[in-house]
């Protein structure tokens, strides 16, 4: 799946299955935004 939220202040709720278990980071694709914090990592387990 492959999305993306172009506008200032949104918010996007997505659902879907963590089919792929390991180690995932979730990021904002603007530099500044990941450097202030907007990123993040989970873990899918089987």
């Amino acid at each position: 799946m492959r999305f993306s939220a172009s506008t200032p202040s949104t918010t996007l709720t997505v659902e879907y299955t963590e089919d792929n278990p390991g180690d995932w980071i979730y990021h904002c694709h603007v530099t500044d935004h990941m450097m202030g914090g907007m990123v993040g990592r989970y873990k899918v387990i089987r």
